[in-house]
């Protein structure tokens, strides 16, 4: 299978990503530094694979419109 041409909607940074990591991380408080580590990983993990699924869900279309909107100043 030849390798697929790069496709910009695997960019982790991209269409408000950090505003749904931070609302899966501070979804529940957290007290200490060690709880913070393991919620981020989390978060990205989370994050990725809805991009993964998503994209093979569409045979690798676009599908930046499929994923959930979240709010980019979540606090």
């Amino acid at each position: 299978m030849p390798w697929p041409a790069p496709n910009p909607d695997f960019n982790s940074l991209d269409f408000c990503v950090w505003g749904y990591m931070k609302s899966l991380v501070y979804e529940h408080e957290i007290n200490t530094r060690e709880e913070l580590w393991p919620k981020i990983n989390n978060a990205a993990t989370v994050s990725f694979n809805k991009q993964v699924h998503k994209c093979i869900e569409v045979n690798g279309h676009h599908f930046e419109n499929l994923l959930p909107k979240v709010d980019l100043f979540v606090y």
